[in-house]
């Protein structure tokens, strides 16, 4: 932000914060008016204009909270939250660059998609199998019309419980999972969580059972 700058966010700051006008003329002597502006134009000399004053509407609309109640704190917070919605732009920007569509040229010619990672498919999630059904799977109760069909006496809707829960959503251990996940997203592990194919594909089960097997030959602890 140059000095021109500063003096458009000034004059903008100070019809949200009336007052600040008042407490700057208070100031007399050796620290005058003055001086307190050229100290707030170096706390926003690192600030680009359109965010300082994207800053002071979220504190004037009380979107935002000032640190302290004197008018001090003023260009400090507006530093701080320019500077949180600078980092927010620059995850989703890099967001949208990892989901992009990319393709190559396939073997018969016609464009092939690619991934940049295969767990998540460019997604930042993967799906895995909730604790329900892959308990019940472990048990030999996770049941399945095609592969695995129920015992007789048990209700379609006894059966349909370990078939049609809902699976859980985990961010990928890639940048854009990292991204989504935040400090405290649950991550995916694919030695512990065994992945979960799209709603309503037949061979998820058998996908499973085989991550159970494939386990178990291992020797590697669930």
């Amino acid at each position: 932000m140059t000095n021109a700058e500063f003096s458009v966010w000034l004059r903008y700051h100070l019809t949200a914060f009336t007052g600040a006008d008042a407490w700057l003329e208070s100031f007399k002597g050796q620290i005058d008016r003055a001086a307190v502006c050229e100290r707030w134009a170096k706390i926003l000399g690192p600030v680009d204009l359109d965010a300082a004053l994207a800053a002071t509407d979220a504190l004037a609309a009380g979107d935002e909270k000032f640190s302290d109640r004197g008018y001090d704190c003023h260009p400090r917070d507006v530093r701080r939250i320019a500077g949180q919605a600078r980092v927010r732009k620059g995850f989703t920007s890099r967001g949208e660059e990892l989901r992009a569509q990319r393709f190559i040229g396939g073997p018969d010619g016609r464009p092939q998609r690619v991934y940049r990672c295969s767990d998540c498919r460019d997604t930042g999630v993967v799906l895995v199998w909730d604790a329900c059904c892959y308990n019940a799977a472990l048990r030999g109760e996770l049941f399945d019309a095609s592969h695995n069909p129920p015992p007789p006496g048990l209700t379609s809707e006894e059966a349909g419980l370990h078939v049609r829960h809902a699976g859980l959503a985990t961010c990928c251990d890639c940048e854009l999972g990292r991204l989504v996940a935040g400090p405290q997203g649950l991550m995916f592990d694919p030695t512990k969580m065994p992945p979960r194919g799209p709603a309503g594909d037949r061979d998820e089960y058998q996908a499973l059972m085989h991550w159970i097997d494939a386990k178990r030959g291992a020797a590697v602890p669930f």
